[in-house]
């Protein structure tokens, strides 16, 4: 995520994979045939993840604790996945930092050496192109495979990060054929690539062509299993326009594959500072279309970086101070976790809907505005700033409402399709969060001339999610 670009443990699933001899061409280099004794990866964790890994002093074995304090800081905030174990120097230390990972129950991924946004690293028809270099990464990652590595290990190692917002050009070939050897060579190793958000090309159009073409192979075996973006809405000139267009059209695209989204946690160029309602608005509304991860940018804001004045605020910033960001972002993050998580991991996305195109001036499609007979088990829903997501679930169908206002408190009213009165329970508030997990009754009365059930009405902070849930 880096300025020049367009806007300035969990437990892994565990495979074995072998390797068999032999090449093709495919394009203008060789791409390894292997086989597989286990199937993909699959996510079974909400993520909650980070750039700006936390620092890591040299020479460990000395700085131990020190090593450990910052990494408990990501486990208590409840991050669980670093961008990545070998963004630190040597890859010798590889090994190092996903033991410190393994001992507060973190993951991570390791960075490979090809850069989407620098072919020459990965594309053999670049001018520069470094074959040895190239080899020798591709090479590095039968250390890590499940007969080699050392299970403490590899349960918290959980993939590679192949790059970050390809640039929007026609053709990804060299990058998709890396893409392809990476999940075929370790299949339970997700293979990890971020996408660039909307308003990095010149039409939506375009955008969408660029979603497609970099997720939707006709070749399964060239998918990301995870579809990733970032967009970071709320600039000084004011909110970009595009925010929940990007979302819906990464949603289509995705399908029935997990979708990631980045909420902003740094004060970043021409950003606004996060306050705590922006940073509820960025990942609750992501929730709503039935993201499964969130990466905050920034844990950390000291890796170094040639704009070092263009981060003027994180989570932690100089390796070790804690700002007031870190205690906002872990009750939201304990929340998702202990609230959200296993509503969204565990049903089917139904449906998005707006009630009205709010904020003032957001593209948002007209199949999400919400309309008669459009949403399943909603018949009404009031409030002009509201969003909701419609979950179906073995325990019944959920809706999570958002308040996409961020400066003040709004009231949500809802009725629900026939007589759902007595099966109504509202989950816990969102803000100051104490950790319960309890659903409450919640008042609902049936007007059988309607044929539809009306809910007490629901009021939500800036930014906050609450969700609701139907009993079948």
């Amino acid at each position: 995520m880096a300025l020049s670009r367009c806007h300035r443990p969990l437990r892994l699933f565990q495979a074995n994979a072998r390797v068999a001899l032999g090449a093709i061409l495919a394009g203008f280099f060789a791409i390894p045939f292997f086989t597989a004794s286990a199937g993909a990866w699959t996510q079974e964790t909400f993520i909650l993840g980070m750039w700006g890994d936390p620092c890591v002093a040299t020479p460990l074995a000395a700085n131990k604790e020190l090593n450990e304090r910052r990494h408990r800081l990501a486990r208590d905030a409840r991050f669980n996945l670093l961008m990545g174990a070998n963004s630190y120097g040597a890859s010798s230390h590889t090994d190092s930092v996903i033991a410190l990972c393994a001992d507060n129950d973190l993951s991570t991924f390791v960075q490979l050496h090809a850069n989407v946004q620098n072919p020459p690293t990965f594309d053999p028809r670049a001018k520069g192109f470094d074959r040895v270099a190239y080899t020798k990464s591709m090479a590095d990652r039968a250390h890590f495979l499940p007969r080699k590595y050392p299970p403490r290990l590899r349960a918290h190692f959980y993939g590679y990060f192949l790059g970050d917002e390809p640039p929007a050009k026609p053709n990804y070939v060299a990058l998709k054929n890396v893409l392809q050897d990476c999940k075929a060579f370790d299949p339970g190793a997700l293979a990890f690539i971020n996408l660039c958000p909307e308003f990095c090309v010149s039409t939506r159009q375009e955008y969408v062509a660029y979603a497609e073409s970099l997720a939707n192979d006709p070749n399964p075996a060239r998918r990301p299993d995870v579809v990733s973006f970032d967009y970071y809405p709320f600039r000084q000139s004011g909110m970009v326009a595009t925010y929940f267009d990007n979302l819906s059209i990464l949603r289509q695209v995705a399908g029935d594959r997990p979708l990631w989204a980045h909420p902003l946690s740094s004060g970043l160029a021409d950003n606004l500072d996060p306050t705590a309602s922006q940073i509820r608005f960025m990942t609750n509304c992501p929730v709503a279309y039935g993201a499964k991860g969130l990466i905050y940018f920034m844990f950390n804001t000291s890796i170094p970086h040639p704009n070092p004045s263009d981060f003027r605020s994180g989570i932690v910033t100089n390796c070790d101070t804690v700002t007031p960001l870190y205690d906002v972002v872990k009750n939201i993050n304990d929340y998702l976790v202990q609230v959200v998580a296993p509503v969204v991991m565990s049903s089917r996305l139904l449906g998005t809907y707006h009630v009205a195109q709010f904020p003032a001036g957001q593209i948002i499609p007209s199949a999400e505005i919400l309309g008669a007979g459009r949403a399943g088990v909603i018949a009404r829903l009031s409030g002009a700033e509201i969003l909701c997501g419609v979950f179906d679930s073995p325990g019944g169908t959920y809706v999570w409402l958002v308040n996409k206002d961020i400066k003040n408190t709004k009231t949500a009213g809802l009725w629900l399709t026939g007589n759902r009165a007595g099966k109504i329970s509202i989950g816990p508030t969102q803000i100051q969060y104490a950790g319960s997990t309890s659903y409450g009754p919640w008042q609902a009365a049936y007007d059988a001339s309607g044929q539809v059930t009306k809910l007490a009405s629901v009021m939500l902070a800036p930014g906050e999610g609450r969700m609701i849930r139907v009993a079948r």
